[in-house]
């Protein structure tokens, strides 16, 4: 009896052994402003392939371009914009094609009320003294952020009141210490429990959605590649998209 006891024990020691070392991880690189609805859409797909660990890696999608460049381990990269992810594959470090997954939407925030027709002149108001943009040269954010201004005729007159974010994450922070008059963020910032009762948020209507997408990278191809693989495909899935739509992203441009 005590021998069949050591070798049930045994047993399941080296069943809970093999299935450790079964569960594949996975490394996804996103752009910060989909570090939010990520989390759910993990989990979901974790939930169906629970020998699967996925890890969200959220930064700027310049800076996490320039770490993949640098080797970095990453399976699969989604940006804020197409151009990361094409100037990765035109380099071949991703040999897989870019695919648009998502568009995201800029939204205005300000501590006060702001009619949509009045963002211009709530922001030359000398009581205005602070308004917060991703870096335009890491963040497709802060590229739009201030693409819009300049399409406004704006960005000059503002320009000395600008507080940079490193990422969208980063201005959020701004947003939800509230230590900034204004700021330009993506949608899914207002739908965030900790910030979507700070202040006052509205989607600048005036412009485009924004392509947010990517690929399986290289590494990916290489580690992990079903997983990869599979996980990639679940983005454009009905439950993943739903996820999205939460969030205020959308599957249209417009």
């Amino acid at each position: 009896m005590k021998i069949i006891k050591i070798l049930l024990t045994s047993l399941v020691a080296f069943t809970l052994i093999s299935a450790a070392n079964a569960q594949q991880t996975i490394r996804v690189a996103v752009a910060a402003n989909l570090a939010l609805p990520m989390q759910p859409i993990k989990q979901a797909f974790e939930k169906q392939h629970p020998d699967v660990k996925v890890e969200i890696i959220s930064a700027s999608s310049g800076k996490l371009t320039a770490q993949i460049k640098n080797k970095a381990p990453f399976h699969i990269f989604i940006s804020a914009n197409m151009f990361y992810p094409e100037n990765l594959h035109q380099d071949g470090i991703a040999r897989n094609t870019p695919q648009i997954v998502t568009y995201g939407r800029l939204v205005f925030w300000s501590k006060s009320a702001v009619s949509e027709n009045n963002i211009i002149s709530f922001l030359n108001e000398s009581n205005t003294k602070t308004i917060a943009i991703a870096q335009p040269e890491l963040a497709p954010y802060g590229a739009n952020a201030k693409n819009w201004l300049m399409q406004h005729d704006n960005w000059e007159n503002v320009q000395a009141k600008i507080v940079y974010g490193e990422s969208v994450g980063k201005v959020n922070q701004y947003i939800y210490s509230e230590s900034v008059n204004a700021a330009f963020t993506a949608a899914s910032a207002m739908y965030g429990k900790q910030l979507k009762d700070k202040g006052h948020w509205q989607v600048v209507k005036d412009w485009q959605g924004i392509p947010h997408g990517g690929m399986v990278l290289n590494y990916g191809i290489d580690h992990e590649a079903k997983a990869s693989s599979d996980f990639f495909k679940f983005l454009f899935s009905q439950e993943a998209q739903k996820v999205f739509d939460s969030f205020g992203y959308d599957s249209t441009e417009n």
